[in-house]
């Protein structure tokens, strides 16, 4: 459980905490990512197209049908 307290600036104080781990190195008592990495905003921008998409196709449309995937050998 992580309990969340808000605190002034943006995102309800989460911006100052992510712009310290960004350039400060964070805190090293923190036992939990803060940041998001590559795949969570692959996930985040593909949810936004399935949402746009599925308003303009008028039909659902899944996220895994937006990701693409590649095999390397």
């Amino acid at each position: 459980t992580i309990r969340v307290v808000r605190q002034p600036g943006g995102h309800g104080g989460g911006d100052p905490l992510l712009l310290e781990e960004l350039f400060g190195g964070g805190d090293p008592l923190r036992n939990y990512d803060i940041l998001a990495g590559a795949e969570a905003g692959a996930y985040s921008i593909a949810a936004g197209e399935a949402l746009w998409r599925s308003i303009k196709e008028k039909k659902p449309i899944g996220i895994s049908e937006l990701l693409y995937t590649r095999q390397y050998t």
